[in-house]
């Protein structure tokens, strides 16, 4: 099934030319029935499945696949840039300038303007109008067809905004006196609140003036979180705080930050103030956003709501596919 991540949009005949027709069984399959095959003990289950739970979804909706993602993100191990992860898009910026091309930080996009079915360029809330032989979005796939095209079928605008949103949950930024050592990850699945997230930045970076990097993330439903609102989030947030499991072997804690959905949504521009469409059996079986847009003709899309799907690096093979078909259909 490997190859299929390089694919633009895999379908049936891509499992014909590649073998993977020999694991349509698996792919018809959802998680919770591939490991309860597996007949592993209880514990080896709750770790195998454990970026389901921080995704905050169900082992019974999550796709087969999700059985690889330990192997995938554990078996190598966490890799951070020199300097952070911020070193990634400066790297990027500084090739694209190179390149020639102009970013413009700070600017807002209001609309992709379409003409007779065919994208000519951006709108922005300034009122300023680029024109382009093609537009490439890497915004929230859904809000793009929602928000920015204004000529997207309305069977299409029903059928996008009936998809099961991902919230990007809560999130505390924190700086410890002490780091006990052990893994860079540390999970909790609490029965009556879900999964808890500690992220031990000390396992890859060093301290800052005495001082060690600590994130302290949970998920949370995306229909709760809109009920919430702002304030609720922050309330969540503040119990999370509160529990004592994480703080073992810190010492002094700080809390430099705090992040919630609204704040995720406002800052970032976030569709509902979701990252994409719940990654669900379902979905990846009828397939995630096309990178070339089907409704609109010189529009492409990349990012998380496109195959290959979220996380940095299927992302990054997400923008190559996107800039591939762009590449040809230009020529």
């Amino acid at each position: 099934l490997r190859p299929m991540l390089f694919t633009p949009q895999p379908g049936p005949l891509a499992l014909l030319r590649n073998g993977g027709w020999r694991e349509i069984p698996f792919l018809l399959r959802s998680l919770d029935g591939v490991l309860r095959s597996a007949n592993l003990p209880r514990e080896v289950v709750d770790a195998l499945a454990i970026w389901t739970h921080v995704a905050g979804q169900t082992r019974r909706a999550a796709p087969s696949p999700m059985a690889f993602v330990a192997a995938l993100v554990h078996d190598p191990g966490a890799f951070v840039p020199a300097g952070g992860i911020n070193a990634v898009p400066q790297a990027l910026a500084a090739a694209a300038t190179d390149a020639g091309v102009e970013i413009e930080c700070g600017t807002y996009v209001k609309e992709i303007r379409c003409e007779g079915g065919v994208a000519r360029g951006i709108e922005t809330a300034a009122g300023g109008f680029h024109a382009a032989d093609a537009v490439v979005s890497n915004a929230n796939g859904v809000g793009t067809y929602l928000h920015l095209v204004r000529s997207t079928p309305a069977p299409v605008r029903a059928a996008l905004a009936r998809l099961p949103l991902q919230s990007p949950g809560v999130c505390a930024y924190l700086a410890a006196r002490r780091w006990p050592g052990g893994p860079y990850l540390r999970f909790r699945l609490d029965p009556r609140h879900g999964c808890r997230l500690l992220v031990h930045g000390g396992a890859v970076a060093p301290a800052t003036d005495g001082w060690w990097p600590v994130r302290l993330i949970a998920p949370l439903d995306h229909a709760r979180a809109q009920t919430l609102r702002r304030e609720g989030q922050h309330e969540v947030l503040e119990r999370l705080l509160e529990e004592g499991w994480w703080r073992e072997g810190l010492g002094d804690v700080r809390v430099l930050s705090r992040r919630v959905p609204a704040e995720w949504g406002e800052e970032y521009h976030l569709h509902c103030d979701s990252m994409n469409p719940v990654m669900t059996a379902q979905l990846m079986r009828s397939g995630r956003l096309a990178h070339r847009s089907p409704h609109v003709r010189g529009l492409y899309l990349a990012g998380s709501s496109t195959h290959p799907g979220q996380w940095v690096s299927f992302c990054a093979i997400s923008g190559v596919l996107a800039a591939d078909l762009l590449l040809e259909d230009l020529a």
